[in-house]
């Protein structure tokens, strides 16, 4: 979160939706390993090959990590939260990750260079791309809310739930003010995910 923020402050919004990505991709990890606790040899040993330095299959992951942490399994938890993230998570990757047409199209030529958007000073977007960066962060603080409950103490939960709700309401009232429209994009998302009209 911390590094998606400095590069929001950089103005850098391309780079900060390729690290929310793996935010995204790092709280379904850790949710299925919690939920799934005999997944953790098949997650820790996923590149049995790492210490050969130089091999052609130095960095190539097993079988089983790639059928376990596989986008489908990571996101396939009910409710509204998962499918959410999913969607954004299928955003993200489109729009920062991947060298396809989204993460490509808003290039352009101008006088004697390239402008590549994710550099500009737009503030309208940057700002656009602030509040929705807000709203799937915390989609990800409920995922950990969520494994926290079952293994901390009663009075840390209180006092972790009090914080959270009213940062929740804070930021809520934030994003209905300064960008309405962010929440209901991550709607729309959803919606379409799960087979909506």
């Amino acid at each position: 979160m911390f590094g998606a923020g400095s590069q929001m402050l950089r103005t850098r919004a391309s780079d900060a939706l390729a690290l929310t990505r793996r935010a995204i991709e790092a709280a379904a990890t850790a949710y299925r390993l919690w939920k799934n606790p005999k997944l953790a040899d098949t997650y820790v040993n996923a590149y049995p090959n790492h210490d050969k330095i130089g091999e052609p299959d130095q960095w190539k992951r097993t079988k089983a990590a790639g059928s376990e942490f596989s986008t489908s399994k990571l996101f396939d938890q009910p409710g509204d939260v998962f499918a959410g993230l999913k969607a954004l998570y299928g955003l993200t990757s489109a729009m920062s990750s991947h060298a396809g047409m989204g993460a490509l199209a808003g290039h352009r030529d101008g006088n004697y260079q390239r402008v590549a958007p994710f550099l500009g000073g737009d503030v309208r977007k940057i700002t656009n791309h602030w509040y929705t960066l807000l709203a799937i962060y915390m989609e990800i603080l409920k995922i950990f809310v969520r494994m926290l409950r079952t293994n901390a103490p009663e009075e840390a939960m209180s006092i972790l739930a009090h914080d959270f709700l009213a940062w929740r309401d804070r930021t809520a009232a934030l994003l209905e003010s300064r960008a309405p429209w962010a929440r209901a994009t991550a709607e729309s998302f959803r919606r379409r995910k799960a087979g909506f009209p």
